[in-house]
């Protein structure tokens, strides 16, 4: 059998012709190495070798999320800029619709010519030219469809064009039709119509 790696010491007594023994054995050491994986260098360049395999990973994991933080902190520094800048960019819409709003009502209240904006076949603004030309009051007009006040050889029409001119197709922005006051009687209007944001639709 294979001796085990270690030290050893191999004695050996003899005896002569006339059987005597010697008194002091022969002796003979020797050493068995281990093989270089079995040795303590080598079990320390492994044990190295894992530490530094282990750092290594979790040193590149480190960076792998240290980037991606800074690209996520990147990404979201950019878009608070952008939202920044589109609220600001709002804000200016907004004031200037505002400021747009407010000058048509000063124009259109005094105009002798009758203003109407109305959404989803709802009055959403008359001017006091539109009351008197039409015979309804401002409340009336708010609360009553735009298309019961429309004769109705042109409801048809009138309904095509408007659902037309909101999808952006290409109508007449002006024509002439006739329409019922409130005392009964039909009346012609040259009317003009094209699309406007009004309160932010």
């Amino acid at each position: 059998p294979n001796l085990p790696f270690g030290k050893y010491t191999f004695k050996v007594i003899a005896s002569n012709n006339d059987g005597i023994w010697n008194k002091s054995p022969v002796s003979y050491q020797f050493e068995i190495l281990p093989p270089f994986w079995r040795t303590w260098w080598f079990e320390l360049l492994v044990t190295i070798a894992i530490l530094g395999l282990i750092y290594f990973i979790i040193h590149l994991r480190t960076n792998r999320i240290a980037r991606a933080r800074k690209r996520l902190e990147n990404k979201v520094r950019q878009r608070t800029i952008e939202l920044l800048n589109e609220k600001e960019q709002l804000e200016k819409t907004l004031q200037a619709l505002n400021e747009s709003e407010s000058k048509f009502r000063s124009y259109t209240d005094v105009s002798t010519t009758a203003f109407y904006i109305h959404q989803d076949n709802r009055f959403k603004y008359v001017n006091r030219a539109a009351e008197e030309i039409s015979g309804f009051s401002k409340e009336e007009l708010y609360n009553m469809n735009i298309w019961d006040m429309v004769h109705p050889d042109f409801a048809e029409l009138l309904r095509t064009r408007a659902l037309a001119r909101i999808s952006g197709n290409d109508v007449p922005e002006r024509y002439e039709f006739k329409f019922i006051k409130k005392n009964g009687k039909e009346c012609w209007v040259d009317f003009s119509g094209r699309p406007i944001q009004f309160e932010g639709k």
